[in-house]
């Protein structure tokens, strides 16, 4: 198996050159009645949590301790608050997601110290596997769920295993796994339902093949709030206990109320039924001649207890005119609501790609930047693979003029991402041809402008 990190150090070799002699290090003469102390540099000793390098699920996570006092010292490795492995050396298998280890030395004498780190492990190829984006990822408390995957064939169940580290008091009451029901396994997608009394947090979701195989999905969280666009601003208009009743009996919006309201923004009218001999919904404008929403019966059944439409360049212009009139019959409006998403990050591009320089990149054509403007900035999004180095370059299609230039040491740098911004130069070498991301120890997974 590919080893994550080899442990033997330069000064460890000398000094087991010197065990002979009268003087020695700490590490040799630490006695039984000493603390114990992990002596890998790969262990931070700040609050900054380790993050090994990534792994497939093909390899093993393999990785040796170096504890003093040494002959009275005994490891043990916890994986997701389970005691997976008792010695100095792990060499374990483990599922795709994002994994909490917890390594705890503890002497004859009952001392004890530990350290903490995290590993991503990436689904193999051909492996059932599930979306990765936020929202799908956002589990509710109580709520029905479908996720969009690949390679779903034969997986007939699903379970969520808490991501901890063994320590945490919030979720004592969580032991193994935890099976979700109702679950459905149809068109490339699945759905189940979430435990009401799940606790809040970050969930290894796994799936079993009718064989009883499993593989990791990656970490879904549980929240108790439903899940919330990043950039998306919602307004409360008007709110309040209106039941419509036409002319008799209905919600005037004015156009103050709507100033800042863009266009393109959607509109959204919370109400309840009430028990009326029929259901009915109509907006439109201040004299009743122009409609913003043409009548809409049974609503009842169709929409039971919200609406929603686009703000567009012409109901502004209604709005100008005088007030909006929400009316109808058989309903209890309780907010008018506008829901309008802001600027944010745009994917260029999107993947798993192992980038090997000249045998494996990716490549930006001229389309896929049209869009971006001179100023933009340039999000490279990615996860570091085990290797001898990592490197990252980026240039143009011919590899004579840099982007980025190389940038070596990006697991330390610049773990995660990489940005730059798209100037006038950079959209000339654009004007000739691709751009090429290429370089050596990671997975690019995304592209982004902001």
């Amino acid at each position: 198996m590919k080893t994550i990190y080899k442990s033997l150090i330069a000064a460890l070799t000398a000094a087991l050159a010197l065990t002979g002699c009268q003087k020695q290090e700490p590490f040799y003469t630490a006695g039984e009645d000493d603390y114990p102390r992990i002596l890998n540099s790969e262990f931070s000793t700040t609050d900054i949590l380790t993050t090994f390098p990534s792994v497939y699920t093909s390899e093993n996570f393999v990785f040796e301790i170096i504890v003093t006092p040494a002959r009275y010292t005994t490891v043990e490795w916890f994986v997701d608050g389970d005691l997976v492995h008792t010695g100095n050396k792990i060499d374990q298998p483990l599922l795709a997601g994002t994994h909490k280890i917890k390594v705890v030395a503890t002497t004859t004498k009952g001392k004890q110290t530990y350290r903490k780190a995290s590993i991503e492990v990436l689904s193999s190829e051909g492996e059932p596997s599930l979306a990765s984006d936020a929202k799908s990822r956002w589990l509710q408390q109580g709520k029905g769920v479908t996720v969009s995957g690949e390679n779903l064939t034969g997986v007939s169940r699903a379970f969520l295993k808490a991501s901890v580290f063994g320590d945490e008091t919030s979720k004592a009451e969580i032991s193994g796994l935890v099976e979700l029901q109702n679950f459905v396994n149809e068109g490339g997608k699945i759905s189940f339902n979430v435990p009401s009394d799940l606790a809040e947090g970050d969930y290894l979701l796994i799936l079993e093949k009718e064989d009883g195989t499993q593989f990791g999905a990656g970490i879904f969280g549980v929240h108790a709030d439903e899940y919330a666009d990043p950039g998306v601003t919602r307004t409360t208009i008007w709110e309040g206990a209106a039941d419509i009743n036409w002319g008799d009996s209905n919600v005037q919006l004015t156009p103050d109320l709507f100033a800042d309201v863009p266009v393109g923004a959607t509109i959204v009218l919370h109400y309840e039924m009430i028990t009326a001999d029929y259901h009915a919904l109509r907006v439109c404008n201040f004299d009743w001649k122009k409609d913003f929403v043409a009548q809409v019966d049974a609503i009842d059944t169709e929409f039971p207890d919200s609406y929603e439409f686009t703000y567009t360049d012409e109901f502004k212009s209604y709005m100008d005119e005088g007030n909006m009139v929400i009316t109808g019959f058989g309903y209890k409006l309780k907010s008018v609501e506008a829901v309008s998403k802001s600027s944010s990050e745009t994917t260029v591009w999107e993947g798993s790609q192992d980038i090997n320089w000249g045998d494996a990149n990716v490549q930006l054509t001229p389309t896929d930047l049209a869009d971006v403007p001179v100023g933009a900035t340039i999000v490279l999004h990615y996860k570091m693979i085990t290797a001898d180095y990592h490197a990252l370059r980026v240039c143009n299609f011919d590899w004579k003029k840099d982007f980025v230039a190389q940038v070596d040491a990006i697991d330390t740098e610049f773990p995660d991402s990489y940005e730059f911004t798209y100037t006038d130069e950079f959209k000339s070498y654009m004007d000739e041809g691709n751009m090429v991301i290429t370089g050596f120890g990671y997975q690019l997974t995304k592209v982004t402008v902001k």
